[in-house]
């Protein structure tokens, strides 16, 4: 009876002192309520968890509630969305969270997984992926892989990949040593796209401008380039440029030569090319003539759109002014080249 006394009143004691218990130490940390280390702080054995077998992430049971903080070792595996597996695991009061290691979670600099694994949701939720806190890319419980977006564009609910890139131009870019400029992305029967040249060859037309009606050239203006009014814009790449132009030629028994050339600004200065075009003498009198004039033209360094505009540059012989009349074309044709 004494030595039950003893005990007890022993009991009280550690109780009344301190607010820990240790084993086997009789020092426990003081900010512990269970110290399961020796008195100088160390330990050759562990904690062993109580062994549970459990039959589901929502199900409390075999236990008859949830309870935060619950620590045990599943030892039951049971398939499906509320699955569980042998591990540890924690109760966080409304179902069983198990307790991750570098062997069943995504880590940083990656996983030695050693067979095939899973990155994803288990329920019907979006996963989204950020970068500096902003979402950039998300793969929907639908199927959809969106890029710089948070929902299924307009026109696009069926599509399986969508990229907002806003208003800036260039949102997809795709090599595979096929690319050249002036190919369209072609599909075989198999759905594999490739870069081709189209089917058919892209022509650009020119404009001309009415207030350009009646310009004069004379022969004393032989280093004078003026505007025809005659323009064409064309987006990077090679090209063939024709140009048909009518004028009047003055009064004059010699032949009459005039020079037309690109230029890449709507004044006068250096033309890109220059071509000259000549007159019979045995027209005689003042004389209306078509100048037909083509060049190849390289804009493949250029990297957004080039405007080229037709000029008379000058005339030999004879004094020319320009007509606005239905023979005034200009166009190019792209080079597959």
């Amino acid at each position: 009876m004494s030595f039950k006394l003893a005990l007890l009143c022993l009991g009280l004691n550690l109780t009344c002192i301190n607010a820990q218990v240790g084993m086997p130490t009789n020092n426990p940390n003081k900010d512990a309520v269970l110290d399961l280390n020796r008195t100088d702080g160390t330990s050759a054995k562990g904690l062993l968890l109580p062994k549970v077998a459990l039959t589901g992430l929502t199900s409390a049971s075999p236990m008859t509630a949830h309870v935060a903080g619950m620590h045990i070792w599943n030892t039951a595996t049971v398939t499906g969305t509320n699955g569980v597996s042998p591990g540890e695991y924690y109760n966080n009061g409304s179902k069983w969270i198990r307790v991750s290691s570098a062997t069943d979670a995504w880590i940083q600099d990656g996983n030695s997984n050693g067979s095939l694994k899973v990155l994803g949701t288990n329920d019907a939720f979006d996963l989204p992926i950020e970068t500096n806190g902003v979402e950039k890319m998300r793969v929907t419980s639908g199927g959809q892989v969106l890029v710089n977006t948070t929902t299924s564009m307009t026109g696009g609910t069926t599509a399986k990949v969508q990229i907002n890139n806003g208003t800036t131009a260039g949102a997809l870019q795709i090599k595979d040593g096929t690319e050249n400029q002036g190919k369209v992305l072609t599909s075989d029967w198999n759905g594999v796209g490739t870069w081709q040249f189209p089917a058919v060859t892209p022509t650009y037309v020119g404009t001309w401008d009415s207030a350009y009606a009646s310009i004069s050239v004379k022969t004393a203006d032989q280093t004078t380039q003026k505007y025809t009014g005659l323009s064409i814009t064309l987006p990077p790449g090679k090209y063939y440029v024709n140009a048909n132009f009518g004028f009047n030629i003055g009064n004059t028994t010699s032949w009459r030569y005039a020079s037309y050339g690109l230029s890449a600004t709507p004044s006068s200065g250096t033309p890109l090319q220059v071509h000259f075009i000549g007159g019979n003498p045995a027209m005689g009198g003042n004389t209306a003539m078509i100048s037909n004039t083509s060049w190849i033209i390289d804009l493949s360094s250029a990297t957004v759109n080039t405007k080229i505009y037709f000029y008379q540059c000058d005339v030999t012989v004879g004094n020319t002014t320009t007509s606005g009349c239905c023979e005034d074309q200009f166009f190019a044709v792209a080079l597959r080249m």
